[in-house]
């Protein structure tokens, strides 16, 4: 084919849209040409090169005879046609932001439609859709409580009041909202101290100064998470220091918390006296210890001589008893006066277990 010798038809000049589209091969001048369009013989085509005829008229299948020194050659088909280009274009727009189209300044909705042309001048038929957003007004009413914020745009607000600002719609327009902001008061306060103090077995009373018919309704939690629920005032005999925390809300259903840290000191305090006189006077007649509401019982007394036998034992003793513990008997008759050896084991309400040894004086 005239391909494999080096002959193809090319646009040398212009485009199909235009008129000064002009169609050619390599010039040799032993070299005959006649030009065709589909397939019949263009009167006058005779060079290498062809101006085609602007506009529809120019449309068709062209190709080109080469002949020399013996030699026919037909070169490949090359199609002229004038391409229409068809667009369709959706666009939003913001109110008070006109859009430029075909020289024209657009502001409303609708569907528009222009004939332009191409880089190249072909025709091009372009639909506009087009949607204006308006600017949105908004009214929001809102009501929080005292010591809350409400967030709108930028912005913080704790105070009542009204309240005005420009945001951007989802559209990317302006959207003008307006707060009206209501911050309710609180109907009771909570005063809780920081700390309260109380002795192991003492009675802790934690008071949170609200009365029952300033709240709606209220919890008492322990640091485990655990309620309580042990009234509005909590009175209790507490075993370990904890924190306690209350949660109530008021009659505008607008929540109150605070908390105490209940501090248990433990000291583990027993008196006991070193020397007791079995007279019967019924003052020291006994042997006996002595403690405060921490101690839950004397698990064990022992009594032993100065050559260590052991000459009396009983389990679980009251405390604070004086009529309870060693007679001074020994096998029922009245012991020798002097000193003697006691072992106490004494457990305390929190399940501390405290071991005594020391000595005593019967006179």
């Amino acid at each position: 084919s005239a391909t494999d010798f080096g002959f193809r038809i090319v646009a040398i000049e212009g485009h199909p849209c235009t008129e000064d589209l002009v169609l050619g091969v390599l010039a040799v001048d032993s070299l005959t040409y006649q030009w065709y369009k589909e397939g019949v013989a263009i009167v006058g085509a005779t060079s290498a090169n062809y101006a085609v005829p602007p506009g529809v008229a120019g449309e068709g299948i062209y190709q080109l005879r080469i002949e020399g020194e013996g030699q026919c050659l037909l070169t490949d088909p090359y199609e002229v046609r004038i391409t229409s280009h068809f667009i369709e274009l959706d666009v939003r727009i913001c109110e008070g932001e006109p859009f430029t189209f075909d020289n024209n300044q657009l502001n409303q909705s609708g569907t528009y439609i222009a004939n332009l042309l191409t880089a190249e001048g072909c025709d091009s038929t372009v639909t506009l859709n087009l949607e204006v957003a308006p600017v949105s007004y908004t009214e929001i009413a809102e009501i929080i409580c005292t010591g809350s914020s409400f967030q709108l745009g930028n912005h913080t607000y704790n105070q009542s009041g009204t309240y005005m600002e420009t945001l951007v719609s989802g559209a990317g327009c302006d959207s003008n909202v307006t707060l009206y902001l209501e911050v309710l008061p609180p109907t009771a306060f909570v005063r809780l101290p920081e700390q309260e103090v109380v002795n192991l077995g003492e009675e802790a009373l934690l008071d949170p100064g609200v009365w029952p018919d300033e709240i709606n309704s209220y919890t008492w939690t322990n640091q485990a998470g655990t309620d309580v629920g042990m009234g509005l005032v909590l009175t209790f005999t507490p075993l370990e220091s904890e924190w306690f925390y209350f949660e109530a809300v008021d009659l505008n259903n607008c929540p109150l918390t605070d908390s105490v840290f209940l501090r248990v000191d433990k000291n583990y305090s027993l008196y006991i006296p070193n020397v007791f006189s079995p007279n019967g006077d019924g003052v020291n007649d006994h042997f006996t210890l002595f403690g405060g509401p921490a101690v839950e019982s004397v698990e064990q007394l022992l009594i032993f001589d100065r050559w260590g036998s052991l000459i009396f034992e009983v389990e679980n003793l009251p405390v604070n008893e004086s009529d309870q513990g060693w007679d001074g008997k020994i096998k029922g008759k009245p012991g020798s006066l002097g000193v003697y050896t006691f072992h106490a084991r004494v457990r305390f309400i929190d399940g501390f277990v405290k071991q005594l040894i020391d000595d005593l004086l019967l006179k």
